[in-house]
């Protein structure tokens, strides 16, 4: 063995010379539970700030509008109203004619929200899937 092993080995029983110097860092002992460590369910864990947030309520009036409640209720109040207002301009009675007419992309700019922004691209979706 090495003089530093030896050394070493010395100083962890206690033995320790004159006129010799070591340094031995010792950390506790690793726990020797057998539980599994894990994030249990989504349920156990503390609520997010932006969970207590509810989403912005729908406007009245959408439901002049077959399918718009749904379409737009997550949206900001202001998003809400242009929607509203662009339907009733352009006689769209039911969010379905919006897609059959082809003018998704028309509809989303006149909300006035980021064009590319997650909402924007849900939009689309949804307008594609009615």
């Amino acid at each position: 063995t090495s003089p530093m092993a030896a050394a070493v080995a010395a100083v962890g029983r206690g033995e320790c010379t004159t006129g010799s110097t070591a340094t031995v860092a010792t950390s506790p002992p690793l726990s020797t539970s057998t539980s599994s460590v894990g994030f249990g369910s989504a349920s156990s864990l503390p609520a997010k700030s932006d969970d207590a947030v509810p989403p912005p309520a729908a406007l009245a009036g959408l439901e002049q509008v077959a399918g718009l409640t749904a379409l737009v209720d997550r949206l900001p109040e202001a998003a809400q109203q242009k929607a509203l207002a662009w339907c009733s301009e352009n006689e769209v009675h039911e969010v379905g004619l919006i897609a059959a007419a082809g003018i998704a992309d028309a509809f989303v700019a006149a909300l006035g929200i980021k064009p590319t922004g997650v909402p924007a691209l849900l939009l689309r979706q949804r307008l594609k899937r009615d």
